[in-house]
């Protein structure tokens, strides 16, 4: 199975320091062999520009950034860029967006996935979005996989931790705390190596010391290889050639 990112973001800028190319760069340099690409939360985000840049580029899958708050909306744009432009993905950004993530404005958007067949990422540990709240919602929706950016860090990885024991379909990602990868050993011990997935947060963060930083764990082999790629592959559904 490939390695993987489930959490990077590419935005237009005039000297290109957003781009594609210097994320494939740096995932070059982390070893990284296939990206989850995303836009940034903004209200009325902008998912066809990132289907324009990634639409030729194998490494990429595509995610689509959510505002629920858009009611009907935001379904129709779901339903848009995962059967018009290929994406296998959808983040939500409660805070960003401003609701709370269990809120029930949020369960339309949640069905609609659960029909497509797409994973749903979801910010956690900052306003609206604490890892209760999302388990709230992963209890809801038990049919689809949830990955919880970040892991409830820097305070609330205990909680995230709690949420994924009782929710089979929460996953905890690894997105800024990789920066202290301890939280991550403590996650994967008492969760499970099969639930834990590893994420850049780029360009906020560089992926070749996020990974250099998780292999400083020493993991077992098998456990590697889950974090680093397995894991999302079974969840995203990829076939090795």
């Amino acid at each position: 199975m490939p390695t993987m990112d489930f959490d990077s973001s590419i935005s237009q800028s005039p000297d290109g320091s957003n781009s594609l190319e210097l994320l494939l760069a740096w995932d070059d340099a982390a070893g990284i062999e296939m990206a989850v690409v995303m836009a940034p939360p903004d209200a009325h985000p902008d998912n066809y520009w990132i289907y324009t840049q990634i639409k030729d580029e194998p490494r990429c899958i595509g995610c689509a950034i959510i505002n629920p708050t858009l009611g009907a909306d935001a379904v129709t744009e779901l339903e848009r860029c995962v059967k018009e432009y290929g994406f296998r993905g959808m983040k939500l950004q409660a805070t960003a967006h401003g609701y709370p993530i269990e809120d029930e404005l949020v369960d339309p958007v949640m069905a609609k996935a659960a029909e497509l067949g797409v994973v749903a990422t979801i910010h956690s540990g900052s306003e609206f979005c604490s890892p209760a709240q999302i388990g709230l919602l992963a209890g809801r929706h038990p049919s689809v996989p949830i990955v919880m950016d970040h892991m409830g860090y820097r305070y609330h990885v205990g909680q995230a931790i709690a949420a994924a024991k009782l929710f089979p379909n929460l996953y905890l990602g690894t997105t800024v705390a990789n920066n202290e990868p301890g939280s991550v050993m403590n996650a994967i011990r008492k969760v499970g190596p099969d639930r834990v997935v590893y994420g850049s947060n780029a360009p906020a963060s560089y992926p070749d010391l996020a990974v250099a930083a998780l292999k400083r764990l020493k993991l077992d082999p098998t456990w590697e290889r889950m974090l680093l790629g397995d894991n999302l592959a079974r969840i995203y559904g990829i076939v090795s050639p």
